[in-house]
């Protein structure tokens, strides 16, 4: 009987003269409900559900209205936390005709409202504006209530999407970097972030539900990395609008000596956010004798070292990833977890090391010779090119 008594209810309060009139509503919510008491609205959904549903249009049967309730129906414990965004009444009987906001949605360090108001008087056909400066967005404008969300919306790409409320990946110099070796695409974020993108549906963008209450989620899960820590503060809200922050990685593969396939060693220069890496070898692991910083782990040291009978340069044996002037040559042969050795042909391009060419699993120490492999003391291979290329 309450069901039907609600139904009643917001068919009278909305559909008007031109539907029923005021004595037949009243007539109708008597027979029905038999007194006011056994009608009594007791929770939020006796009028418009909790949380509320979008629909095309005011529904009087289910309480539905146009709107974009479906991808703002944060909760707390379980429980819908409409505060978020609205001024809570204290009583169920608080029809005034008006929309509340509070004055600064969901906290948002910045003055944040929906159409730069508090409240608008409520109607069956409203007119939809945008929200500025609100945390939960990346303090961008966001797209107009109302609209298809962006999990529907098949007309963007999930790069667009992301850009709605961030850039993706943001356009600082960092960023940009990183993307030279994982792709200016939203898939390289996951390098260093949770994979939203992975979640279904409208969970690829729950993360800015608890916007205002955490800091940037960071991790170094995916590949080349299994763990991993970023010293830089990253706390709300300065990740906001302080993208040029400090802080520094640390234990993480791709900044490494790349000697190591776990507990991995720090790198020959830490690799802070603020500061400016080398491009050549000498950032993470060393490079020739020519370098100034010779490398000298496992048999380095007898090729490139200072006291090395003959010296040789890092392309001599990494052509595929190096130039003759140590700088990265090819990206996709490097920061792979592997020890990618390609021959010159200065000394033999179709040479192999411990019996195998191009890809070296990173997962060996410093090897002892192969079975079959001569361990005498080598000749002498020729000089190797120098560079004039000052590092």
């Amino acid at each position: 009987m309450i069901n039907v008594y609600m139904k009643w209810h917001r068919g009278c309060a909305l559909a008007g003269a031109a539907v029923l009139s005021a004595l037949a509503c009243a007539a109708a919510l008597f027979a029905l409900a038999g007194t006011a008491a056994a009608g009594t609205i007791t929770d939020c959904s006796g009028c418009h559900g909790m949380p509320p549903v979008d629909a095309p249009y005011r529904n009087i049967s289910t309480g539905r209205f146009m709107g974009s309730h479906d991808t703002h129906a944060w909760l707390s414990a379980g429980t819908p936390n409409c505060a978020i965004c609205h001024k809570m009444p204290t009583t169920y009987n608080h029809r005034n005709n008006n929309v509340d906001f509070v004055s600064t949605i969901n906290n948002s360090r910045l003055t944040a409202r929906y159409r730069n108001l508090t409240s608008f008087t409520r109607t069956a056909s409203p007119s939809f504006g945008t929200c500025s400066n609100v945390n939960c967005h990346f303090e961008k404008t966001t797209p107009q209530n109302g609209a298809t969300p962006l999990y529907l919306d098949g007309g963007k790409t999930i790069q667009q999407k992301c850009a709605t409320c961030h850039s993706a990946p943001p356009a600082d110099a960092r960023h940009a970097k990183h993307a030279q070796y994982y792709g200016d695409v939203t898939t390289a974020c996951v390098k260093c972030h949770p994979d939203h993108g992975a979640k279904p549906g409208k969970g690829a963008f729950s993360h800015a539900t608890s916007a205002g209450r955490r800091g940037l989620a960071i991790q170094f899960t995916a590949f080349p990395n299994t763990g991993g820590s970023f010293s830089g503060d990253v706390s709300y809200p300065l990740y906001l609008y302080n993208p040029s922050r400090t802080g520094a990685c640390t234990n993480l593969y791709c900044h490494s000596p790349g000697t190591k396939a776990g507990s991995y060693d720090p790198p020959n220069q830490s690799p802070d956010w603020a500061g400016t890496l080398g491009t050549s070898c000498l950032g993470c692991h060393r490079g020739d004798a020519d370098s100034g910083s010779p490398m000298q782990t496992g048999s380095h040291g007898a090729h490139v070292g200072v006291n090395a009978a003959a010296q040789i340069g890092c392309v001599q044996c990494h052509g595929a990833t190096v130039t003759d002037s140590r700088q990265i040559g090819d990206l996709t042969q490097h920061v792979n977890k592997k020890a990618d050795i390609s021959f010159e042909a200065a000394i033999g391009s179709a040479g192999t090391y411990g019996g195998a060419a191009g890809h070296v699993p990173r997962t060996w120490a410093p090897p002892t010779a192969p079975a079959g492999i001569s361990t005498a003391t080598p000749t002498a291979p020729p000089p190797r090119r120098r560079s004039t290329t000052t590092p």
